[in-house]
């Protein structure tokens, strides 16, 4: 073996021995200690044993009395802009009242104009009719026939006469003169007559004409007044019946309303009936038996109607509300407007199993309970039936003894 070779193995021998002796100079470790074990702390779960028994579905609700004659009232000829409002919800009204006004301004000038036309109408049409019916147009001509007819026997008289005195003395010119004098005297005056007597019926005639002629202007009058006023009537919405303003729609002078747009309700409070308004009344089917509280009294009574039974309206919407019949009540006793309490049994079922509402869980459409299993919590699907206000029926999912978690 070289030197060096030598001299290498000596470095690497001391440098091990020296590496050895470290290990036993340094102090051992001390062994680490295991955390101490800590006992979970239990879980005390409230249970009740799962059991059969009762169950049942109900609603209840609020009901008023309210008019069994009930009229909407709305302009059914002209819509327009407001001018008066007279009457508001809660008012007390009479049958022909005026509600509401349109703006009528120049139809009412006109009426004024109008009855001033008719009254000139009317004077003419009286002074007519008398004319006529009387014969005073025609008056001063039958005097005249009358005069000329005594004239004429003056004249016929002297006509005679003078024959007379001729056939007495025939060669008498002057008396022949006379007589042909007279004569012609007295054909004159039956030709006035004639044209008299024709004067008199023409005067007739133009009296009946003028009778007619006015009856027609007068009549001609009266219609253009009854039609502005039919016209003003069309402007004024009046009460159809006595009673109570029950609802008045929230409209201002100025604004304009259409036709058929119900602006109020008027209820006649002597006429009553119990009824529910509201979606809640869709709850009520009709023939359903309800007990109702009035007064502290109960009494029995039926659902008579529904919105899925009622007749559309005016304008062809739904008709939300329910009508009750309540047996062996004296509507004297109550006014329109009190309230009673409305309570009815929908479903219900016996010896079935029933938890609490307040242990079913629902997840996604999925509904389960929680359950003690030999002191494990487990989760349990189930599937509900009827479901009351505080308890649920139990179809699949549960057997009585079951531990339910309630708590």
């Amino acid at each position: 073996m070289s030197i060096l070779k030598k001299t290498i193995a000596i470095v690497l021998l001391a440098a091990m021995a020296v590496s050895m002796s470290g290990c036993f100079l340094l102090p051992s470790e001390e062994e680490l200690l295991a955390p101490p074990l800590v006992e979970p702390e239990k879980v005390e779960y409230v249970t009740q044993s799962v059991e059969k028994g009762d169950i049942s579905s109900s609603i209840s609700g609020t009901a008023y009395f309210v008019s069994s004659q009930l009229s909407n009232v709305y302009f059914t000829t002209t819509g327009g802009r407001i001018a008066k409002i007279n009457y508001r919800s809660g008012s007390k009204v009479n049958a022909g009242d005026i509600l509401m006004e349109l703006d009528s301004e120049s139809v009412i000038n006109s009426i004024r104009d109008q009855k001033l036309s008719l009254e000139k109408a009317k004077n003419a049409y009286t002074s007519a009719k008398e004319a006529y019916e009387s014969g005073s147009a025609a008056r001063s001509a039958e005097i005249d026939i009358i005069t000329a007819k005594i004239q004429l026997d003056d004249l016929k008289a002297a006509y005679f006469a003078a024959q007379d005195a001729v056939s007495i003395n025939p060669s008498n010119e002057d008396l022949k003169k006379k007589l042909d004098d007279a004569g012609i005297a007295v054909y004159e005056q039956e030709l006035r007559i004639e044209k008299l007597e024709i004067a008199y019926q023409n005067a007739l005639s133009s009296a009946e004409k003028n009778y007619e002629n006015a009856k027609i202007d007068y009549q001609t009058a009266q219609n253009r007044l009854d039609d502005l006023e039919l016209a003003y009537e069309r402007t004024v919405l009046r009460a159809p019946v006595s009673g109570t303003i029950t609802y008045a729609k929230k409209v201002d002078i100025g604004q304009n309303v259409s036709t058929y747009e119900t602006l109020y309700t008027i209820s006649d409070p002597a006429n009553l009936t119990l009824g529910m308004d509201g979606e809640k009344c869709r709850e009520y089917p009709v023939g359903l038996e309800v007990e109702i509280t009035y007064d502290k009294k109960q009494y029995k009574g039926i659902v008579t109607t529904n919105p899925s039974t009622n007749p559309r309206d005016e304008n062809g919407e739904e008709q939300v509300y329910t009508q009750f019949e309540i047996f062996d009540f004296d509507f004297t006793t109550a006014a329109q407007g009190d309230s009673v309490q409305i309570k009815a049994v929908l479903d219900s079922r016996k010896d079935v199993i029933v938890i609490p509402r307040s242990c079913v869980n629902a997840y996604l459409g999925r509904k389960y309970v929680n359950i003690l299993v030999d002191g494990v919590k487990v989760e349990k699907d189930i599937e509900v039936g009827l479901e009351g206000n505080t308890h649920v029926e139990v179809l699949e999912g549960l057997e009585v003894g079951d531990l339910l978690i309630i708590q």
